[in-house]
């Protein structure tokens, strides 16, 4: 029969200890070094949220193994627990795991933070070998890959032609050879009459639909 801690005077009690003697040799900081020192406590009861008493009796439970930090969820019910080293994660993990708190079994789990060698702070841009342009079919057929795409081609004497553009000034867009004429784009001129206004363009009707 499991004990509830809510009827306990757990100040001095020593939680450190655990009732596994095959699984404490394992606490060493030699076999350590792969554990995390992050616990996550699930189905907290409501009160460690809301009464200042109860959280302050819930955090005894894990600092009487050592220092820690909490971090509450209580969306999620669910409480953060940081060590300072991973042989007291995972003392706490062996000894504190189904507990009973305030009627309710609390499970503890160890929490990995993703590791990185990047030092940047900033995100790295995927590996430039697909760019998944390509999207695949919606029942792709048996044997079916993805096409890896070439690296874009750029055409440089477009952008060098489009950097020479001038707005309101003619524009050759083949220059002549021995054989072949040059190509120039003019501007239109706007339509003035003897007094120089400029005379309306004529409004292009759009199409009318046909009846229904």
């Amino acid at each position: 029969m499991k004990t509830d801690v809510c009827d306990l005077n757990i100040e001095g009690m020593d939680v450190s200890e655990s009732t596994d003697e095959d699984m404490t040799g394992s606490t060493t900081s030699d076999n350590c070094h792969d554990i995390p020192t992050i616990l996550y406590a699930c189905n907290v009861h409501e009160s460690v949220y809301t009464s200042e008493n109860q959280r302050r009796a819930f955090e005894d439970l894990f600092c009487g193994i050592g220092p820690a930090q909490f971090i509450y969820l209580p969306s999620f019910r669910r409480v953060r627990i940081n060590y300072e080293t991973a042989q007291q994660a995972t003392e706490a993990r062996i000894s504190l795991d189904q507990i009973c708190f305030c009627g309710q079994s609390i499970g503890l789990y160890f929490g990995q933070l993703a590791s990185s060698d990047n030092t940047s702070t900033s995100l790295v841009p995927p590996v430039n070998e697909k760019t998944f342009l390509i999207s695949p079919p919606a029942s792709p057929p048996v044997g079916w890959q993805s096409k890896e795409e070439s690296e874009p081609v750029f055409n440089f004497d477009l952008i060098s032609a489009l950097v020479e553009l001038t707005p309101g000034e003619s524009h050759e867009l083949h220059r002549a050879t021995s054989s072949t004429p040059s190509v120039v784009v003019h501007i239109c001129e706007d339509h003035t009459d003897a007094q120089g206004n400029k005379i309306a363009q004529n409004k292009i009707q759009q199409t009318r639909r046909p009846g229904a």
